[in-house]
């Protein structure tokens, strides 16, 4: 059997309605010769170019401090863009990133400034950010220059839902076994692509190791913007609950495919320690016709990020309804009825077993400029995935 890291139950907790920015899961744009289409992952927010710099030094005998607060209202989450720091020898000083409640979200020491600028930084949660450099020694000539604030604004229409629309806040299904372990291994990515703030879902199969779309994170580049953001999700008492952020290492170049859309990537700090990772299975789901009533349709169910908001569930006993079905490759995909919006990219798709059996990557959509599209949602086969991983103890047919 596959290794699997069981996660204790997290506690139920109290219903509250979220009010979620809908979002299309994907863009496309029919190729001219193929009936494929470019994925292009959901589109998050804005970049404002701004001029953000730390006040001038007074020596470095005397303490130093200095902080600078960014507001952009409504917004879910702040990112910042650092763009030069100049850091003479000798300096003893850090910076900090606070929230609107005063705790620290990420710290950065000298050593990492020196490395990392130009960088983007980890996100606040909420729409107020604070910057904080604070020494005990910077001696004249220190500074450190921003010039860009990534915020999230709101999304589009939602699309890839079937009639109704089923999804939960993950909470409504805590007390559900299966789905309580899965759950916490499931992470929100936020990432700057085409220079533009993005997000996808994405999920540990090993302690370091995270799969998401290709179509999301595909390069080295887009991965030194990523952040995963695991336990995104609400409070009993309607309080968003921040979780915690680790940063995207690097990408495994043998493990990013364009057919198959799917990426793997490194974490920092293995959250895989703390949130568990899921059990991938080399078997299809096993597929119910396209008009199957609920209880006909085999139950499989997806955790993940719609529109980059907290995180939920479809309802639990989606199925799919066709398999094997061509996607960028012939045979690559199964259809499912799992409701999904944008953000969703990446997400598992799970059995009742608890077994991913799919990588969801494509929501259908009704409207102008989807006539040629595919009109299913899509998932590619993890059957078709985890031979290509190289990983031992999977069960494959």
């Amino acid at each position: 059997m596959c290794r699997r890291c069981s996660i204790d139950m997290i506690a139920s907790i109290a219903a509250m309605p979220i009010a979620l920015v809908a979002g299309a899961l994907l863009f496309f744009v029919p190729a001219p010769s193929s009936d494929a289409f470019e994925l292009e992952a959901q589109l998050d927010g804005v970049v404002d170019n701004v001029h953000i710099e730390s006040d001038p030094t007074s020596g470095d005998s005397a303490p130093y401090s200095w902080h600078e607060d960014v507001l952009r209202p409504h917004s879910e989450y702040i990112r910042l863009h650092v763009a030069s720091v100049d850091i003479p020898a000798n300096t003893a000083a850090s910076l900090a990133l606070r929230d609107q409640t005063g705790a620290i979200v990420r710290r950065y020491t000298i050593r990492e400034l020196q490395e990392l600028t130009p960088f983007w930084t980890v996100a606040v949660t909420g729409d107020h950010a604070q910057i904080v450099v604070e020494g005990d020694r910077v001696p004249d000539g220190f500074q450190i220059v921003f010039d860009k604030i990534a915020y999230q604004t709101e999304a589009g229409a939602p699309l890839s839902t079937y009639g109704n629309d089923r999804k939960q806040p993950i909470r409504d299904y805590l007390d559900d076994r299966i789905v309580s372990e899965i759950q916490s291994a499931v992470a929100k990515l936020l990432f700057i692509k085409d220079g533009l703030p993005r997000v996808c879902t994405g999920f540990l199969f090993e302690n370091d190791l995270l799969l998401t779309n290709h179509h999301c994170i595909s390069d080295q580049a887009t991965c030194d913007t990523a952040v995963a953001l695991f336990g995104y999700q609400v409070t009993p008492d309607g309080r968003l609950e921040a979780g915690e952020q680790y940063e995207c290492l690097n990408i495994d170049d043998e493990k990013v495919d364009y057919e198959l859309d799917y990426a793997v990537v490194r974490l920092a700090r293995s959250p895989g320690m703390v949130w568990g990772h899921l059990e991938l299975a080399g078997v299809d789901p096993v597929s119910a016709a396209a008009d199957a009533s609920d209880e006909e349709n085999l139950g499989l169910f997806v955790v993940q990020h719609p529109a980059g908001y907290p995180k939920m569930i479809s309802y639990k006993g989606c199925g799919s309804t066709a398999a094997p079905v061509d996607g960028r490759s012939p045979g690559s995909d199964f259809t499912h009825r799992c409701d999904t919006l944008g953000g969703s990219s990446g997400s598992p798709i799970v059995d009742l077993q608890g077994r991913v059996v799919g990588l969801h990557h494509y929501g259908f959509g009704d409207g102008e400029g989807q006539a040629d599209a595919w009109h299913e949602n899509r998932a590619v086969r993890m059957s078709r995935i985890v031979p290509r991983l190289e990983i031992e103890d999977i069960d494959c047919p």
